[in-house]
């Protein structure tokens, strides 16, 4: 009997040592709460962007620690659950997220089933994540700045028309501001890490804007150039993108 007391003892461990398998509710439960508690492996790890995070550093999660608690930082501590729906690989969850009594809104919530786990997320954005690996929140930020970028310049560009219309020439920032045309807030013009460039032609008859990633690779991959007839990009690894003429 004796040898047979450390396969029992081995046995019961591994048992105890096996993670619980949550059903689709409490995968949603748990999701929720871990990334509230910003223990984003954790949490990330019960969703399809299980591979996107599982292979970062700690340097490289760090450097997405802040959109991450921007994005996650009105989860309520209490998520209400109100069922939910499972038919094969996919499953619903209704929940409310609101602390408002007023807001009656029932929100659904996908989940996929992964490797016999219950996952949030649904199959197109795991099939995207799983062709990404660890790069795709790199990539979703990027493509994130890059869209802030360009709405950005295309601000630029109305204030420059604005500002040809009343005076009969283009301006600089500074002039800009002074006319009420452009925010004093954003002398800086850098903005979802990109620094956005504006130069003028002597006789300021016409201007070319140009913005290039503070971080390549990281912040974004396109430079951006534009002028009254549009806007440009290029991935020319973060250079300034000069348009030939």
């Amino acid at each position: 009997m004796l040898l047979l007391l450390p396969f029992v003892i081995y046995s019961q461990e591994s048992e105890q040592a096996k993670p619980k398998v949550l059903g689709p509710s409490d995968t949603v439960r748990e999701f929720y709460r871990l990334l509230r508690e910003k223990q984003y492996r954790e949490g990330f790890a019960l969703s399809v962007y299980a591979s996107a995070i599982e292979g970062l550093s700690e340097e490289e999660l760090a450097e997405l620690v802040p959109d991450f608690e921007q994005t996650f930082s009105e989860i309520p501590k209490e998520i209400k659950l109100y069922g939910e729906q499972t038919s094969g690989n996919v499953a619903t969850v209704f929940m409310k997220s609101s602390d408002d009594p007023a807001d009656m809104r029932v929100e659904e919530v996908t989940l996929l089933k992964v490797d016999g786990r219950w996952r949030v997320g649904d199959e197109q954005t795991y099939e995207m994540v799983k062709a990404a690996g660890n790069r795709f929140f790199f990539e979703a930020k990027m493509y994130v700045n890059e869209q802030n970028v360009e709405r950005q310049v295309g601000k630029l560009i109305g204030a420059q028309k604005l500002y040809v219309d009343s005076r009969g020439r283009y301006a600089n920032i500074d002039e800009l501001i002074e006319a009420n045309f452009w925010f004093a807030s954003q002398r800086s013009l850098e903005i979802s890490g990109y620094k956005i460039g504006m130069e003028l032609s002597e006789d300021k008859k016409s201007y070319w804007i140009h913005a290039e990633p503070l971080v390549y690779g990281r912040t974004g991959k396109h430079s951006f150039y534009a002028d009254v007839n549009g806007i440009h990009r290029v991935d020319n690894g973060g250079k300034v993108f000069r348009k030939s003429k």
